[in-house]
Parts: C-alpha cells; sequence; structure tokens
C-alpha cells in the first residue's frame, strides 16, 4: 500500500496526536531523531557498513516530522519549506 501524505496528515496523523497528546508524539521524534543521530555517527565514526539501519531511522524520522506537521499545522510548514527550498536553491545556482 502507498501512503498519500494528505492522507496521513488528514487521517492517521491526527489521530495519533489525538490518542496519545502532542507531548508524547513530540518526544517520540526526539528519540527517533536520536536513533537517525547515532546511526550516522556509528557510520562516519566507526566506519560501520549501516545503511539498512540508517535507512529504517531516516524513515521513521521522516515520519516524525510528517507528525510534527500535523501537529505545528500543514500549511505554515509548507510556506517554510517552500522559502528555504528557494533559498538553498539560490545557493546552489551561485556556485
Amino acid at each position: 500500500m502507498k501512503w498519500n501524505v494528505d492522507t496521513l496528515l488528514k487521517g492517521y496523523f491526527h489521530k495519533a496526536t489525538v490518542e496519545w497528546g502532542q507531548p508524547a508524539q513530540m518526544l517520540v521524534a526526539v528519540e527517533e531523531m536520536a536513533e537517525l543521530t547515532k546511526e550516522i555517527v556509528k557510520n562516519l565514526n566507526r566506519g560501520k557498513e549501516n545503511e539498512e539501519e540508517i535507512i529504517e531511522e531516516l524513515s521513521d524520522v521522516i515520519i516524525m516530522c510528517l507528525q510534527l506537521t500535523e501537529i505545528y499545522g500543514g500549511q505554515k510548514v509548507e510556506d517554510m519549506i517552500n522559502k528555504k527550498l528557494e533559498r538553498f536553491k539560490a545557493r546552489i545556482d551561485n556556485i
């Protein structure tokens, strides 16, 4: 099954926020980010071949970022992403 972000934001992520609350979801997001950080550090500092673990944790972080988008307002987040992507594009175009 493929997921549509709009469906997630309007359905499952909203339900998760209602069921478990914003603070709990925010803590889960922090935990997932820490797990991704740990795997990246293992890869860089220890030379560990852990691509699968990085992809798994990255997926968890993306899911939780979408959850945070539900909490903080999808349109506001989308507007900020577009603003930052435009700035990024301008930097790359100047290389």
